[in-house]
């Protein structure tokens, strides 16, 4: 890690009382820089200068790392789920007089807990959730909770809600929307950092939606462990569309795969009652875990596709389920049965990388899709564990349709210039030849 970055880090730690050292180096050197853009600022050295002369110049920073972008049920597909199935459930499993006790962890502005509110009104009825509902809404920003507590959106914010939710759990405030004071009533919000303040507990939903993979390994797996303490035994766990490798390896199983929901599995005593050595062991084994899905399934929007060495799907991300037109229902699927050997000629890169380990590249591979022909660079790296032993396998299908279609403009383009210039060779051959037979032709009216 650089010097200055170090520092920065260091001040920020100091005026903000925020640990950062959590954060992948990646993703804070992206947005450190990009507030250092904003600023005009090309170097960590004169950053941290700046940084040691405005003491108030911290906020902007953390707000610039701390993106808080939500909306109201953002994934709609999911939520929707989430309403069908999850929530009569946790409801069924309640006597009228138990309380609901249900955790947004990385809340931001507030669209999420505001979300969750609606949900079980809707479920419970109003009279019900006022007896029954707590919505614990925890984040690390205390700029976002202040503008959550509030409880107060523009139109474009409220734009994604279902026509039918908004006049009934909005009232408007000249151009903003207010939720509903009553069912307000029943959100705690509060600051906390998920990796180092202790969990909420007893909690039935928990609802963390892409938060985990700002983390390093070692900071997801003590997250990870600590939101396996806080549900109840048959509570479950909601997670964002990158995270699904992640709780599916920590003691949660899986209620559907698409949409990111879990559930908690038990532990036995000794299990749960780890010795510090072994904890450690665990994390260690986790992170080598985390790892896998993190080379596999890289934040870039890029179709990824992971095998076992068997050749059967054991993860693949949307943009893939997009591109491929792949379903959920596709994992643990042979490549052979979803036809992408026949297709695309995997198998035998396959075989050549379990003999020398070494990545491989397939070019101007067609893939024949409903809308027509596309063409597709296909990355296929080795996933091996620290001792070098091979895992996985993972496919990255690049779309180089477009640039194939300017390339063969750009040959038809060539091939136009070609003739163009054969053209003008023979315009240029043919007007010297005429120049010469005119010099002829004048030579003897000179001497008349």
């Amino acid at each position: 890690m650089d010097d200055d970055f170090a520092a920065v880090l260091d001040i920020v730690k100091q005026r903000g009382g925020c640990d950062l050292s959590v954060y992948k180096e990646t993703t804070l050197n992206r947005r450190i820089q990009s507030r250092m853009m904003t600023l005009g600022i090309k170097t960590y050295r004169n950053y941290l200068n700046y940084l040691k002369a405005d003491s108030e110049e911290f906020i902007p920073l953390l707000n610039t790392i701390w993106i808080n972008y939500t909306k109201f049920f953002r994934d709609r597909s999911a939520w929707e789920y989430l309403v069908e199935k999850i929530v009569p459930q946790i409801v069924m499993n309640k006597q009228p007089h138990e309380p609901i006790r249900i955790w947004s962890a990385g809340c931001a502005t507030g669209e999420e807990p505001y979300s969750l509110a609606m949900v079980l009104a809707e479920a419970l009825g109003m009279e019900q959730y006022l007896q029954q509902v707590q919505i614990f809404a925890t984040d690390v920003d205390m700029e976002a909770l202040k503008y959550a507590q509030r409880g107060s959106y523009s139109a474009a914010q409220v734009a994604n809600l279902p026509p039918h939710l908004l006049p009934k759990y909005f009232g408007q405030d000249n151009d903003r929307y207010v939720f509903d004071s009553k069912l307000r009533s029943k959100i705690v919000f509060g600051c906390q950092n998920l990796v180092k303040d202790p969990p909420i507990s007893k909690v039935d939903l928990l609802v963390c939606r892409n938060a985990l993979i700002y983390l390093n390994l070692e900071a997801q797996a003590k997250v990870l462990f600590h939101f396996h303490f806080a549900l109840n035994p048959n509570g479950f766990l909601f997670l964002g569309s990158s995270e699904t490798l992640l709780a599916r390896k920590h003691q949660f199983s899986s209620i559907n795969i698409k949409y990111r929901i879990f559930t908690k599995e038990l532990l036995n005593k000794d299990n749960y009652l780890l010795k510090q050595s072994q904890h450690r062991q665990e994390v260690k084994t986790l992170s080598n875990q985390i790892q896998l899905w993190q080379t596999a399934f890289a934040s870039s929007p890029i179709a990824k596709v992971a095998v076992n060495l068997n050749e059967r799907v054991i993860m693949v991300n949307e943009q893939a389920y997009s591109l491929l037109g792949l379903t959920s229902s596709d994992e643990y699927s042979s490549l052979q049965d979803l036809k992408l050997d026949l297709v695309l000629g995997l198998h035998t890169a396959v075989k050549q990388l379990k003999c020398d380990l070494l990545a491989a590249t397939l070019k101007d591979v067609q893939w024949l899709t409903p809308n027509g022909t596309i063409y597709l660079e296909i990355y296929i790296t080795p996933i091996a564990n620290l001792s070098g032993k091979l895992l996985a396998v993972s496919f990255t299908f690049i779309d180089i349709t477009r640039s194939h279609q300017i390339q063969e403009q750009l040959d038809r383009t060539k091939i136009k210039l070609l003739r163009a210039s054969e053209e003008l060779e023979y315009t240029k051959e043919k007007l010297a030849a005429t120049n010469a037979e005119l010099s002829c032709i004048q030579q003897p009216l000179n001497y008349t």
